[in-house]
Protein backbone atom coordinates (compact mmCIF):
# COMPACT_ATOMS: atom_id res chain seq x y z
CA UNK A 1 0.00 0.00 0.00
CA UNK A 2 1.32 3.42 -0.72
CA UNK A 3 2.37 5.20 2.23
CA UNK A 4 1.53 8.41 1.20
CA UNK A 5 -2.37 7.65 0.62
CA UNK A 6 -5.27 8.54 2.99
CA UNK A 7 -8.54 8.19 3.05
CA UNK A 8 -11.71 10.25 4.82
CA UNK A 9 -15.14 8.42 5.24
CA UNK A 10 -17.61 11.07 5.16
CA UNK A 11 -21.35 11.98 4.50
CA UNK A 12 -22.86 13.46 1.25
CA UNK A 13 -23.00 16.85 2.93
CA UNK A 14 -19.26 16.91 2.99
CA UNK A 15 -18.84 15.25 -0.14
CA UNK A 16 -21.22 18.56 -1.74
CA UNK A 17 -18.94 20.80 -0.11
CA UNK A 18 -15.91 19.48 -1.20
CA UNK A 19 -17.02 18.55 -5.40
CA UNK A 20 -19.03 21.94 -5.91
CA UNK A 21 -17.81 24.49 -3.77
CA UNK A 22 -14.24 22.81 -3.49
CA UNK A 23 -13.80 23.20 0.44
CA UNK A 24 -12.74 20.83 2.66
CA UNK A 25 -14.28 21.38 6.41
CA UNK A 26 -12.19 20.92 9.39
CA UNK A 27 -13.83 20.64 12.65
CA UNK A 28 -12.98 22.50 16.01
CA UNK A 29 -11.46 19.81 18.44
CA UNK A 30 -14.71 20.49 21.16
CA UNK A 31 -17.06 19.08 18.29
CA UNK A 32 -15.27 15.47 18.35
CA UNK A 33 -17.71 12.50 20.07
CA UNK A 34 -14.61 11.57 21.49
CA UNK A 35 -15.07 12.49 25.40
CA UNK A 36 -10.87 12.35 25.96
CA UNK A 37 -9.83 14.22 22.75
CA UNK A 38 -6.49 16.12 23.84
CA UNK A 39 -6.19 14.03 26.83
CA UNK A 40 -2.57 14.12 25.88
CA UNK A 41 -2.82 17.53 26.98
CA UNK A 42 -3.51 17.25 30.73
CA UNK A 43 -0.69 13.83 30.74
CA UNK A 44 2.40 16.12 29.46
CA UNK A 45 0.84 18.56 32.43
CA UNK A 46 1.16 15.70 34.85
CA UNK A 47 4.81 14.47 33.27
CA UNK A 48 6.12 17.91 33.54
CA UNK A 49 4.75 18.94 36.69
CA UNK A 50 8.03 19.02 38.51
CA UNK A 51 9.82 21.14 35.96
CA UNK A 52 7.71 24.16 36.74
CA UNK A 53 10.63 25.07 39.45
CA UNK A 54 12.58 25.60 36.86
CA UNK A 55 10.49 28.06 35.12
CA UNK A 56 10.20 25.46 31.82
CA UNK A 57 6.86 25.86 30.20
CA UNK A 58 4.91 22.88 29.94
CA UNK A 59 2.85 24.15 26.95
CA UNK A 60 -0.71 23.44 28.62
CA UNK A 61 -3.01 26.57 28.85
CA UNK A 62 -6.12 24.65 29.94
CA UNK A 63 -8.12 21.92 28.10
CA UNK A 64 -10.85 24.04 27.26
CA UNK A 65 -8.53 26.87 25.35
CA UNK A 66 -6.52 24.62 23.78
CA UNK A 67 -9.55 23.14 22.58
CA UNK A 68 -10.93 26.15 20.99
CA UNK A 69 -7.48 27.14 19.45
CA UNK A 70 -7.50 23.73 17.65
CA UNK A 71 -8.75 22.36 14.45
CA UNK A 72 -8.47 18.58 13.30
CA UNK A 73 -9.12 16.44 9.75
CA UNK A 74 -8.92 13.14 10.42
CA UNK A 75 -7.98 10.63 8.04
CA UNK A 76 -7.09 7.14 7.95
CA UNK A 77 -4.14 4.46 6.02
CA UNK A 78 -6.79 1.44 6.16
CA UNK A 79 -9.52 2.21 3.02
CA UNK A 80 -11.40 -1.20 3.84
CA UNK A 81 -11.83 -1.59 7.14
CA UNK A 82 -15.44 -3.07 8.54
CA UNK A 83 -15.28 -0.95 11.54
CA UNK A 84 -14.78 2.21 9.83
CA UNK A 85 -17.96 1.82 7.23
CA UNK A 86 -19.61 0.89 10.01
CA UNK A 87 -19.48 3.79 12.31
CA UNK A 88 -19.15 6.54 9.51
CA UNK A 89 -21.81 5.05 7.31
CA UNK A 90 -24.81 3.76 9.51
CA UNK A 91 -27.49 4.76 7.07
CA UNK A 92 -25.48 2.75 4.32
CA UNK A 93 -24.95 5.91 2.34
CA UNK A 94 -21.27 6.92 3.68
CA UNK A 95 -18.39 7.69 1.11
CA UNK A 96 -15.08 6.88 1.53
CA UNK A 97 -12.71 9.78 -0.52
CA UNK A 98 -8.98 9.12 -1.38
CA UNK A 99 -6.04 11.50 -1.58
CA UNK A 100 -2.31 11.83 -0.93
CA UNK A 101 -0.86 13.69 2.48
CA UNK A 102 1.85 15.53 0.03
CA UNK A 103 -1.95 16.94 -1.16
CA UNK A 104 -3.20 17.68 2.22
CA UNK A 105 0.14 19.26 3.44
CA UNK A 106 0.00 21.65 0.00
CA UNK A 107 -3.40 22.87 0.65
CA UNK A 108 -2.72 23.47 4.55
CA UNK A 109 -0.07 25.80 3.08
CA UNK A 110 -2.35 27.41 0.85
CA UNK A 111 -4.39 27.58 3.83
CA UNK A 112 -1.55 29.62 5.96
CA UNK A 113 -0.03 31.58 3.45
CA UNK A 114 -3.44 33.15 2.22
CA UNK A 115 -4.77 33.69 5.62
CA UNK A 116 -3.54 37.77 6.53
CA UNK A 117 -6.03 38.50 3.55
CA UNK A 118 -8.74 36.08 3.89
CA UNK A 119 -12.30 37.24 4.47
CA UNK A 120 -12.95 34.78 7.37
CA UNK A 121 -9.46 36.22 9.32
CA UNK A 122 -10.01 35.72 13.41
CA UNK A 123 -9.43 39.12 14.39
CA UNK A 124 -5.98 39.40 16.63
CA UNK A 125 -4.93 35.37 15.61
CA UNK A 126 -2.70 33.71 12.89
CA UNK A 127 -2.63 29.37 12.20
CA UNK A 128 0.51 28.17 13.87
CA UNK A 129 3.47 27.52 11.08
CA UNK A 130 5.41 24.19 11.29
CA UNK A 131 4.42 20.41 10.81
CA UNK A 132 0.76 19.75 11.17
CA UNK A 133 0.32 16.21 9.95
CA UNK A 134 0.80 13.59 12.38
CA UNK A 135 0.18 9.54 12.52
CA UNK A 136 -1.68 8.97 15.82
CA UNK A 137 0.01 7.22 18.32
CA UNK A 138 -2.88 5.19 20.65
CA UNK A 139 -2.39 4.95 24.34
CA UNK A 140 -4.48 3.05 27.30
CA UNK A 141 -5.26 6.80 28.77
CA UNK A 142 -6.35 5.99 31.83
CA UNK A 143 -2.99 3.73 32.72
CA UNK A 144 -0.80 6.06 31.45
CA UNK A 145 -2.29 9.03 33.39
CA UNK A 146 -2.30 6.55 36.87
CA UNK A 147 1.74 5.65 36.10
CA UNK A 148 2.51 9.02 35.79
CA UNK A 149 1.25 9.67 38.77
CA UNK A 150 2.87 6.81 40.56
CA UNK A 151 6.15 8.09 39.36
CA UNK A 152 5.08 11.84 40.60
CA UNK A 153 4.63 10.13 43.97
CA UNK A 154 7.70 8.44 44.35
CA UNK A 155 9.24 11.42 43.33
CA UNK A 156 7.94 14.18 46.27
CA UNK A 157 8.91 10.88 48.26
CA UNK A 158 13.20 11.86 47.23
CA UNK A 159 12.11 15.02 47.97
CA UNK A 160 10.84 15.23 50.77
CA UNK A 161 13.77 13.53 52.25
CA UNK A 162 16.50 16.20 51.09
CA UNK A 163 18.15 17.23 53.92
CA UNK A 164 16.35 20.15 55.23
CA UNK A 165 19.40 21.91 56.84
CA UNK A 166 21.26 22.55 53.44
CA UNK A 167 21.32 25.91 51.65
CA UNK A 168 19.22 26.91 48.91
CA UNK A 169 21.47 26.13 46.72
CA UNK A 170 22.49 22.74 47.63
CA UNK A 171 18.51 21.94 48.26
CA UNK A 172 18.21 22.83 44.07
CA UNK A 173 20.67 21.03 42.94
CA UNK A 174 19.43 17.66 44.73
CA UNK A 175 16.29 18.70 43.68
CA UNK A 176 17.35 19.55 39.91
CA UNK A 177 19.55 15.99 40.29
CA UNK A 178 16.22 13.98 40.71
CA UNK A 179 13.91 15.51 38.41
CA UNK A 180 16.62 15.43 35.63
CA UNK A 181 16.19 11.50 35.97
CA UNK A 182 13.12 11.60 34.80
CA UNK A 183 13.66 13.73 31.81
CA UNK A 184 14.81 10.48 29.54
CA UNK A 185 11.02 8.49 30.33
CA UNK A 186 9.56 12.07 28.81
CA UNK A 187 6.85 10.59 26.27
CA UNK A 188 3.65 13.74 25.29
CA UNK A 189 6.52 16.04 24.03
CA UNK A 190 5.22 15.93 20.90
CA UNK A 191 2.33 17.42 19.47
CA UNK A 192 -0.46 16.35 22.12
CA UNK A 193 -3.64 15.91 19.07
CA UNK A 194 -0.97 13.50 18.15
CA UNK A 195 -2.64 10.57 20.90
CA UNK A 196 -5.74 9.28 21.51
CA UNK A 197 -7.27 6.30 23.73
CA UNK A 198 -6.34 2.80 22.35
CA UNK A 199 -10.24 2.54 22.40
CA UNK A 200 -9.76 4.20 18.60
CA UNK A 201 -6.73 2.20 17.54
CA UNK A 202 -9.04 0.19 14.87
CA UNK A 203 -8.66 3.99 12.76
CA UNK A 204 -5.06 3.63 11.86
CA UNK A 205 -5.91 7.69 12.30
CA UNK A 206 -3.77 10.39 10.61
CA UNK A 207 -4.49 14.24 11.79
CA UNK A 208 -4.13 17.32 9.58
CA UNK A 209 -4.13 19.90 12.24
CA UNK A 210 -4.71 23.62 12.37
CA UNK A 211 -3.93 25.43 15.85
CA UNK A 212 -4.20 29.24 16.50
CA UNK A 213 -1.90 31.66 18.45
CA UNK A 214 -2.41 35.03 19.05
CA UNK A 215 -0.44 36.98 16.05
CA UNK A 216 0.12 40.42 18.04
CA UNK A 217 0.86 41.54 21.53
CA UNK A 218 -3.06 42.51 21.96
CA UNK A 219 -3.67 39.31 21.14
CA UNK A 220 -1.61 37.68 24.15
CA UNK A 221 -4.39 38.74 26.59
CA UNK A 222 -6.89 36.47 25.11
CA UNK A 223 -5.47 33.62 26.28
CA UNK A 224 -6.89 33.57 29.85
CA UNK A 225 -10.48 34.74 28.49
CA UNK A 226 -11.97 31.57 27.63
CA UNK A 227 -16.11 32.62 26.74
CA UNK A 228 -14.06 35.19 24.44
CA UNK A 229 -12.61 32.69 22.44
CA UNK A 230 -15.80 30.34 22.48
CA UNK A 231 -17.27 33.22 20.80
CA UNK A 232 -14.76 34.01 18.77
CA UNK A 233 -13.84 31.18 16.34
CA UNK A 234 -16.21 29.30 14.63
CA UNK A 235 -17.23 25.82 14.80
CA UNK A 236 -15.09 24.67 11.59
CA UNK A 237 -13.18 26.45 9.33
CA UNK A 238 -12.64 25.50 5.33
CA UNK A 239 -9.70 24.71 3.46
CA UNK A 240 -9.88 25.16 -0.57
CA UNK A 241 -8.95 21.82 -2.32
CA UNK A 242 -7.11 21.46 -5.68
CA UNK A 243 -8.58 20.36 -8.54
CA UNK A 244 -7.19 17.08 -8.00
CA UNK A 245 -7.20 16.71 -4.47
CA UNK A 246 -9.68 13.73 -4.44
CA UNK A 247 -8.09 10.90 -5.98
CA UNK A 248 -10.95 8.71 -6.02
CA UNK A 249 -14.54 8.58 -4.56
CA UNK A 250 -16.04 4.67 -3.26
CA UNK A 251 -19.50 4.68 -1.66
CA UNK A 252 -21.02 1.89 0.81
CA UNK A 253 -21.74 -1.02 -1.43
CA UNK A 254 -24.84 -1.42 1.01
CA UNK A 255 -26.62 1.87 -0.29
CA UNK A 256 -29.85 1.22 -2.29
CA UNK A 257 -28.90 0.62 -5.72
CA UNK A 258 -31.23 3.72 -7.12
CA UNK A 259 -29.78 6.18 -4.54
CA UNK A 260 -26.14 4.60 -6.24
CA UNK A 261 -27.37 5.85 -9.86
CA UNK A 262 -28.44 9.41 -8.25
CA UNK A 263 -25.01 10.01 -6.73
CA UNK A 264 -22.93 8.79 -9.95
CA UNK A 265 -25.40 10.91 -11.91
CA UNK A 266 -24.52 14.01 -10.04
CA UNK A 267 -20.63 13.15 -9.49
CA UNK A 268 -20.78 12.48 -13.27
CA UNK A 269 -21.09 16.44 -13.85
CA UNK A 270 -17.75 17.32 -12.07
CA UNK A 271 -16.25 14.75 -13.71
CA UNK A 272 -15.81 12.12 -11.01
CA UNK A 273 -16.86 8.62 -10.97
CA UNK A 274 -18.02 6.10 -8.25
CA UNK A 275 -16.82 2.91 -7.07
CA UNK A 276 -18.37 0.69 -4.42
CA UNK A 277 -16.84 -1.18 -1.59
CA UNK A 278 -16.53 -4.40 -1.38
CA UNK A 279 -15.96 -5.01 2.17
CA UNK A 280 -19.68 -6.55 2.61
CA UNK A 281 -19.90 -8.43 -0.21
CA UNK A 282 -19.54 -12.23 0.06
CA UNK A 283 -17.51 -14.46 -2.32
CA UNK A 284 -19.03 -17.64 -2.13
CA UNK A 285 -20.74 -16.87 -4.93
CA UNK A 286 -17.61 -15.98 -7.22
CA UNK A 287 -15.57 -19.01 -6.04
CA UNK A 288 -15.25 -22.22 -8.40
CA UNK A 289 -16.57 -25.25 -6.14
CA UNK A 290 -14.31 -27.91 -6.16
Amino acid sequence: MNSDKLYRYIDFFDLYNLVDRKLLRVSQAPGFSDKNEGFAFILREIEGKFLRAFGAPTGFEGSRIVNTLSYISCWSTEPNKVAMWLLYSRDSQGFRIQTTRTKLEAILAAYRDSYETSPDKIKSFSPKHGEAIFHVTYEDFREVKKGLESRNSEIQKKINCLPKNASNVARMKDYSNIVMETLNAFKFTSNPWSYKDEAYDHEKEVRAVIEFEPSDEEGNSLMGDVIYLSDTFPQCIHLAICDDFIEEICIDERCYDFKKEVFRSFLRKYGYSLRESHVFSSLFGEADMP
